[in-house]
């Protein structure tokens, strides 16, 4: 028997909700939103799933629990900032706010699906695009325009990607900013090259 739900009858209510919605930021994050139930975020946290209900009517309250819903806009703020100079390495703001909001930043990157929060990674893309077409020196003929756009979200979207895989599988600070400064250096220097040509 899993010596945590022997343990749980210990635990004040507060303790067990908070077990339960630190198993959902990892659960959410390493199996992404639609993909995660709330039997598996009992399990992970030792307790039954009847007792994830005592404290959330369903999965989407149990996500809007734990989640942060100006982490996406925060995190598109800082790219924005940081992308829109070209910059070849993270700023230490960036790196502390990933590491910081490690898992619902993965969350978000991860793409969620099924809630309110579904389109905050398109918003982000969007929102990059745009500041970097600001950045262009191209001109903006209309079939050119149209496939530089394309490129850039594939670009955006690829570096996003990147960011929220390497905050779920890193946990150190060290781990994240050496990680996310690679990530950085390639994506700044595809930015470059695309816009400069």
């Amino acid at each position: 028997m899993n010596d945590r739900f022997i343990i749980v009858g210990q635990f004040r209510k507060g303790d067990v909700r908070a077990l339960i919605e630190n198993s959902a930021l990892r659960v959410f994050s390493s199996r992404g939103y639609d993909s995660a139930s709330i039997a598996e975020i009992a399990r992970d946290a030792g307790v039954s799933t009847g007792n994830v209900y005592v404290y959330f009517a369903n999965k989407q309250a149990l996500y809007r629990a734990v989640m942060d819903p100006s982490i996406g806009k925060e995190l598109g703020k800082l790219l924005q900032r940081e992308l829109s100079s070209f910059r070849k390495a993270p700023s230490e703001e960036l790196v502390d706010f990933v590491v910081r909001n490690r898992l619902q930043v993965s969350i978000v990157l991860g793409g969620v699906t099924g809630n309110e929060s579904e389109s905050t990674l398109e918003t982000v893309v969007h929102d990059l695009v745009r500041v970097t077409l600001r950045r262009t020196r191209r001109p903006m003929r209309t079939n050119a325009g149209s496939h530089l756009r394309f490129a850039l979200e594939q670009l955006h979207s690829s570096f996003l990607r990147s960011l929220g895989t390497t905050l779920r599988t890193f946990r150190s600070r060290d781990d994240i900013r050496s990680v996310v400064a690679v990530c950085f250096i390639h994506h700044s220097a595809g930015l470059r090259e695309l816009l400069d040509d």
